[in-house]
Formats: C-alpha cells, structure tokens, sequence
C-alpha cells in the first residue's frame, strides 16, 4: 500500500490486501468491504470471512501469526473505515467549511444553525458563534427573519459581525404567524406600538404573551413586565379596531397613562429572569452564555485553551457538556465481535499483549483483554467490566475532552444524565498530540442567588 504507506486508509485498501493476500476474488473481496461500511456494517459478515481469509492466506504462504495480525487490523478498521470518494468528498467539503467558517463566520453560522446541521446543539453551536467574536442577537419581530441571519451592530466596519436568531427559535407560536410578522414587516414597514402590531400580525393572545415574555417585541422600547400588563386590553382593543372599536383616551393617550401608572409599581425583569425567560420559550441562553453566571464559582479554574500548559497535572475546571459517548464492552456484543481473536494459541496471544508486543485502541482507552469466555475465546472488557464515558465540554474559551474511567463513573453517572454546568477535576494527559482530563471528580453547580 505505497500510497498510505502500508496503512490501511480506506475500504479499497481492505480489498486490495484480502485479494492479494488471501486469493479471494474482488466479489468476494468486496463482501468484507459492505460488511463494514455504514449501515450495511456486520461484525458477523466480518467472521463469516474470516476463516476463508486465514485459509487462503495459509495457501498462499502467509505466516499463521501474520495472517492473524493483519485480520486484527481489518477488524478494528471497519469501526471508522470510509471508501475512498467519500473520503475525499468529505475531504473537500471540509476545507471549503473551514474558509467559509474563517472568512464568513456570521453567515457561515446562520447558515449551520438555520439548517440544523452538525453534530452538537444549537446552544453550543452559539457559543462557538460567541468565541468567533461574533455577537449573538436574540428574536425580535423588527429585526429577525425566521431563520437565523448575519448582521451589523453599530460598531461594525461593513463585515457581519453579529449573528440574529430567527423567530423560528420561539416554541409556543404558530409557524404561519412567525412568517406573516416577517412578511408583513417587509411590505409596510416595523411595528412601532403594541397596538399595531397585534393589528397587523393577529397573534392569538397565548402567542403574545410568549412573544413578549421571549423578549421578540423589546424593539418597541417597552419593558416586558409592562408589555404583559397592557397585552390584555390593548389586545382586545386592537381586535375591536377593524370594525370601528377603540382605546380610551385613543391609543397614544392610553398607552401613555397605562405606562406612567405601571412604571411606579412594576420594574422590568433582571438579567437573569431575562436569561430564565430565553430558557422557557427558546430552550436555550440566547442573549449571553449561560456559563458567564459561573465564572466566578470554581476557584483556580483552568481555561480550555490553558490546558497544554497543565499537562501532567490534576487541576479543576469548569464545562457544560455538549455530547457524550458511553462505553459498556460487557453489553456491547458487536465490540466483542469486532476485537475477538480465536487465536490457536490463546495463551501465547495473552503473552504477546501483555509483554506489549500487541496493542490497540482497545488498550489505550484503559480497555484491557479478558478471557473470560473460555479458552480458545479472547474479547475485551473494560477493567472490572464496567462502564465508562467520554465527555465532550465546553468552557468561555473553547472545548475540551474528558473521561470518566470505571470508578470514577460508578461515582458520577447520574450526574452524566444533565448536561451542567459542571466542576470538573482530573489530571491532563496528552496521547498523539490530542489533550484529554481523565476526571476522578464531577459536581454540578448551582446558580449564585442574586
């Protein structure tokens, strides 16, 4: 394999070395190839080949003990394996993201969150919007589209530097009437009062109400607290105003009256209730990073962008969780399956991987080889047989990777269920230049009363 210098690549290579290998024909070659790739993957396709694969080894004067290695490497290979367009196709599609993310990253975002794409939420797709420097504008009827877009602040040089959530965030109001506020808007112009607008957009009452509350209806210049108080009457008023019906005192006057009388006795909501409010009708922080509360409640936390200073060292820091990924070897029959190694000589196998002449994946994860399935049977377990999970995190300055070994995650599973924001501890360990917190200790934090 001179092209990935003798490393199995993609899934042509696995056909190229089954059939200069072991003489098995390409049909045959190819049916190891399905038998690992996406849906189609099936470790027991994969053992159905392996015998025939040994055979013709065998014939064709391939060392027993070769011949096994390189079946161990085809096995772990088909849980990541890609043919080769596809491979390049992503190839090509990646550097073409990634210039759009460093050149355009407010439309590149609005683009990424208005199609629902990628792997993680869209609460953390707004942070990494947020660490772009970007500013992060919550859904205003004046102001938004019902998707996401990119847009200016005051200090913007002619670039996009803000991104704007689009009304469809908003749970709670009727697609049809997110559309018909954008619509409205474009042909005769913003919503000044409260009146015009329910007027012009006709949102059932509930439906304003979460508008106001979502803070959708601030451009108006009004407080929400007072906005929710006038939404009774002027919502009656306006309804009644096609057909001739009117506010007392007219709409200026009354509105005027009803704001100088409230403003003694109601204030507008704080920050945080603010931030509460964004939770409840957009089921995330729009307006500002949730983890900002928490900056001050892990003394000495280290950054995620400190971390290759750290490494060696236990530290603490503090992560909200944007994805995960548990590990159960005992359940999981397809892992068993893909690792397994009917070796004629188990124990001289068990020699090989103990004295490390043998590694793998498996190993590096702290996964060490059990025979516990009998003699001529080798699987890998987990020590212990347990579990154990990976934790992708997020801090103010960037992601990070942790994991919580068997122990640790006996301790701190049910936490795991929620997604923080966590005090993290552990120590910093680098493997091939990628940087990971083998945590021993998680504890979810509270809001600071204020």
């Amino acid at each position: 394999l001179p092209e990935t210098h003798g490393v199995m690549v993609y899934q042509e290579d696995v056909i190229r070395i089954a059939h200069e290998m072991a003489g098995l024909t390409l049909a045959e070659a190819d049916i190891l190839r399905r038998s690992m790739s996406g849906k189609l993957r099936s470790y027991a396709g994969i053992n159905e080949v392996r015998e025939h694969f040994l055979e013709g080894c065998a014939k064709n004067g391939v060392e027993h003990g070769v011949a096994l290695e390189v079946w161990r490497q085809i096995a772990s290979f088909s849980g990541y394996s890609f043919c080769k367009a596809h491979s390049a196709s992503f190839a090509t599609l990646s550097w073409k993201v990634a210039y759009l993310k460093a050149h355009y990253p407010a439309e590149y975002m609005a683009a990424v969150l208005s199609h629902h794409g990628g792997f993680y939420s869209n609460s953390a797709y707004l942070s990494e919007c947020r660490r772009l420097g970007l500013k992060v504008l919550p859904p205003d009827v004046n102001h938004s589209e019902v998707d996401y877009t990119a847009g200016l602040t005051a200090t913007a040089n002619g670039q996009p530097d803000a991104l704007r959530a689009g009304l469809s965030v908003i749970k709670g109001v009727r697609k049809a009437l997110k559309e018909r506020i954008v619509a409205l808007r474009a042909a005769h112009g913003p919503y000044r009062t409260l009146v015009e607008f329910v007027r012009r957009a006709r949102p059932h009452r509930s439906e304003l109400g979460v508008l106001i509350s979502a803070g959708a209806l601030d451009s108006l210049g009004v407080p929400r607290p007072q906005l929710l108080w006038l939404a009774g009457s002027v919502f009656t008023a306006a309804k009644r105003g096609g057909t001739g019906g009117a506010l007392p005192l007219g709409e200026a006057g009354y509105i005027a009256h009803e704001l100088d009388k409230t403003a003694r006795v109601i204030s507008d909501y704080s920050a945080d209730e603010k931030l509460a409010l964004e939770y409840e009708h957009c089921g995330m922080a729009i307006s500002r990073d949730p983890l900002e509360c928490f900056a001050k409640s892990v003394p000495g936390a280290v950054a995620a962008v400190e971390l290759g200073r750290h490494i060696g060292r236990r530290i603490r820091m503090l992560g909200r969780v944007i994805a995960t990924k548990r590990v159960d070897l005992r359940r999981r029959k397809n892992v068993r399956d893909l690792l397994e190694l009917k070796a004629e000589d188990p124990d001289a196998l068990a020699r090989e991987v103990d004295d490390g002449r043998r590694t793998g994946a498996a190993e590096d994860l702290g996964i060490t080889r059990s025979s516990e399935m009998g003699s001529r049977d080798i699987y890998y377990t987990d020590r212990g047989g347990r579990a154990l999970q990976f934790l992708s995190m997020e801090d103010l300055s960037g992601t990070y990777e942790a994991v919580l070994f068997p122990q640790a995650y006996e301790r701190f599973a049910p936490l795991t269920h929620s997604a923080g924001p966590f005090m993290i501890a552990g120590k910093v360990e680098e493997q091939f230049g990628t940087l990971t917190l083998n945590a021993d200790y998680l504890r979810q934090l509270l809001a600071p009363l204020r």
